[in-house]
């Protein structure tokens, strides 16, 4: 008789579905629907104006979307009736793309098939015409922090360890400057267990931290991230200024958590009453509260 084997449960059709489903991010997830949905007024009011019925993007054929695309990319606008910026207009076009990927024609590629020259025609066209006049040619960029404006966060104890909330900030301000985590959602992937950030300390050396980054925008993991390897970032403990060492700061955060802090979460809500030997809950900080009491505490110094 042949030994069992460990296989996994049974899986169905709904599973394996599910699985697809998850390895889009949800922001991709969310981007898509937004641009079905930007197609979806805009076939209503183009019904209400024409009287012409136009597929919606569940049960539109190659050939339909490729005629309606051209007029759509002409008529689209934003809700106080203004143009979309040429870059999201490109944009718009791809997550209507993804959106008909996944609902209907998985292998369709609106910049690569022939039947979509004269959409791409039109779409290039068109991004020509807003550029001319003046419209998407100047990109806002993130003004970084300076030196001085560091300075500044340090010395009005915006930065440091001397309360649970200024000890979570400055984690979360160290691992974007120290780590290049983007805003948002590498800051929510930061685990406590298994950690993406490991402590080094071996004898005779300066102490460091390694971040190992799991999954990112620049890479994507799967079959398409399998080659692409992954960031590491190494920092070694500043001895010069300790007041201001990432690793003991590090380490202090760590030691007034909670035993039972959740495993999937680095940030966690500080307590009203701060015990000596513990300042945080167990309950992570929300997505949409994450990183706001600097950036507020920031803009308030008026720097």
């Amino acid at each position: 008789m042949a030994g069992n084997r460990p296989f996994a449960k049974p899986v169905s059709s709904k599973d394996i579905e599910q699985v697809m489903k998850s390895a889009v991010p949800e922001k991709t997830q969310q981007d898509n629907k937004y641009c079905a949905k930007l197609w979806h007024d805009w076939v209503s009011y183009r019904r209400k104006e024409t009287n012409v019925i136009i597929p919606s993007l569940h049960n539109i054929t190659s050939t339909e979307l490729q005629h309606w695309m051209c007029p759509f990319i002409l008529e689209v606008r934003k809700k106080d009736g203004s143009v979309f910026l040429p870059n999201t207009l490109h944009h718009i076009c791809c997550g209507i793309m993804r959106f008909v990927r996944a609902n209907g024609i998985p292998t369709i590629d609106i910049f690569k098939d022939k039947e979509f020259a004269q959409f791409r025609k039109v779409l290039d066209s068109e991004m020509k015409r807003l550029q001319s006049a003046g419209i998407g040619t100047t990109q806002r960029q993130a003004e970084p922090i300076t030196f001085a404006e560091e300075e500044i966060l340090w010395e009005k104890g915006i930065l440091g360890d001397s309360t649970p909330q200024c000890l979570v900030d400055t984690m979360l301000y160290m691992n974007g400057l120290y780590f290049s985590l983007r805003g948002g959602k590498e800051h929510r992937d930061l685990r406590h267990r298994p950690s993406q950030i490991q402590l080094i300390e071996n004898a005779g050396e300066r102490p460091y931290l390694t971040y190992k980054e799991d999954i990112s925008k620049n890479h994507p993991g799967g079959l398409r991230g399998r080659k692409i390897k992954p960031k590491v970032v190494i920092h070694h403990a500043n001895i010069e200024k300790p007041e201001r060492c990432f690793v003991r700061l590090y380490k202090l955060y760590n030691s007034l958590c909670p035993s039972d802090r959740p495993d999937n979460a680095y940030y966690l809500k500080p307590l009203q009453k701060p015990l000596p030997g513990c300042w945080y809950s167990s309950q992570p900080i929300g997505h949409t509260k994450l990183g706001l009491q600097l950036l507020l505490d920031y803009i308030n110094l008026g720097v």
